[in-house]
């Protein structure tokens, strides 16, 4: 794998930012390195062979917070530390010439888990679950705009600012199926993206902010919607349709009778009036479309049913430590490298994991997911107000709906890094909606001349003080 000058500007430029934001990180108040960082996830300035921007930064504001935090916390570590093992132990399986992209891969993936825990910890101390809120309304803001510039492109077609190569958007899927790629350069993830957004503002919706936020949430909705039927992600828009009725179930109390039905009409409504845009006015109206064509062969979709196969065969022949970290190296379609077989995406998940680090590795990543819903379940049942209680329900069908539209897509790929950090977000957000929300239970419980423990790390005080989860 040779270095070209190209690669070598990209790597000084990020070396460089990487050094202005780690100290501008630790010069400046947590909540806006934090906030700059997680809006800046779909948003790749630099990308190169060697990795991202967004990777090196995750790391060196992790590492700010580190220094500047009296205490860092790493929730989940055991679930983590089986995760890295297993990505060494696959690392046995590849061969010497590969090791530099292997590892590229696994510092990538340590990125998201740096990110992780920065966010658990900025959101576990902030003492409320809600304190990224406005940066992810701006993140999935600026990604509609992203939208729309690439919609105004066309299918096929990329926008490129100033005619260069490095601010180009990613090309729209062309031909005769034009669909939207999105900020993640793939539409199955943007797809993803919009509907656990579409969810996130739904909930906030039920809250009945005041009616400047409410038409705000409402009309980010909406062009969340839109830009979902632009990708034509089957798999995404199924989970909308079957979830929403779910979600109107799970806060029924909170809408009561009356307001869910309306909900629900209104959804319709909505669903309806979006589709008759993208399908009158828009070139990336295939959604119907692929819905009506697709096929099922013995309970695999017609589209899936090669790749995962072929990922398959492969998977029997290492199935307990896989075949390395990576599964695609550069230019492997073209370039022959040791001990390496040229495979495409399975686009699944679970049979992606298991081809690149084998049994051990999805076991791995099961014990991490087991991890989060056991904490969303426990939440769920102890928290002391309705609003966290819901927050932990709402969070804990996020989660389905995420391991769930991975079964056609997998997050860890690595030309798809933004996406990754993007759920390892979410993820913090869920697990630290949850331990607060049982912190606070806790607490509720105990006598009243008991002291106060300080349960999650730095800034214990404040958040004694602060007032219920919601309300602030």
């Amino acid at each position: 794998m040779g270095v070209e000058t190209a690669d070598l500007v990209q790597l000084a430029l990020a070396l460089l930012a990487m050094t202005t934001l780690f100290l501008l990180a630790y010069a400046l108040p947590e909540r806006i390195s934090v906030a700059v960082l997680v809006v800046l996830i779909p948003f790749q300035p630099i990308d190169s062979r060697f990795g991202t921007l967004n990777v090196m930064l995750a790391y060196c504001v992790g590492l700010a917070l580190m220094l500047k935090a009296p205490r860092f916390k790493l929730p989940l570590l055991g679930p983590i530390a089986l995760i890295g093992f297993a990505y060494l132990l696959s690392l046995s399986q590849v061969h010497p010439a590969t090791y530099v992209q292997h590892g590229i891969f696994v510092m990538s993936l340590g990125a998201g888990l740096m990110l992780f825990w920065v966010v658990y910890n900025h959101v576990a101390d902030s003492g409320d679950p809600r304190v990224l809120h406005p940066a992810l309304a701006w993140m999935n803001g600026l990604v509609c705009l992203y939208c729309l510039i690439q919609a105004v492109a066309g299918p096929g077609e990329k926008f490129a600012l100033l005619d260069w190569e490095y601010l180009a958007m990613p090309r729209n899927r062309g031909g005769d199926d034009p669909r939207l790629a999105g900020p993640f350069a793939a539409p199955g993830m943007t797809a993803e993206f919009f509907l656990v957004m579409i969810f996130l503002w739904a909930h906030e919706l039920t809250r009945k902010p005041r009616w400047p936020m409410r038409v705000a949430l409402a009309g980010l909705g909406a062009a969340n919607l839109v830009f979902l039927l632009m990708t034509g992600n089957r798999g995404a828009f199924l989970l909308l349709v079957l979830a929403f009725p779910a979600f109107l179930y799970l806060f029924r109390k909170e809408l009561g009778v009356l307001r869910a039905a309306r909900t629900f009409v209104f959804a319709a409504l909505l669903l309806a009036g979006t589709s008759a845009l993208v399908l009158s006015y828009s070139e990336f109206s295939v959604i119907y479309e692929r819905l009506a064509e697709t096929e099922i062969e013995s309970g695999v979709p017609d589209t899936r049913t090669e790749a995962w196969a072929v990922a398959v065969e492969g998977i029997a022949e290492r199935p307990l430590l896989g075949h390395g970290p990576r599964l695609r190296l550069i230019d492997d379609h073209i370039v022959r490298y040791p001990a390496h077989q040229f495979l495409d995406y399975p686009h699944n998940l679970y049979l992606f994991l298991l081809y690149t680090v084998g049994i051990v590795g999805l076991a791995a990543f099961l014990t991490f997911f087991a991890g989060l819903v056991w904490r969303l379940l426990r939440a769920a049942r102890t928290a002391v107000t309705a609003d966290e209680r819901g927050l932990a329900k709402l969070f804990l069908l996020l989660l389905a709906l995420i391991l769930l539209d991975q079964i056609k897509i997998e997050f860890l790929r690595i030309a798809n890094t933004d996406f990754q950090q993007y759920l390892f977000c979410m993820f913090a957000v869920f697990l630290a909606a949850a331990d607060l929300a049982v912190a606070r239970a806790a607490a509720s419980a105990r006598a009243p001349s008991a002291p106060r423990p300080a349960a999650l790390g730095h800034g214990a005080l404040a958040r004694t003080r602060a007032p219920p989860i919601g309300t602030g």
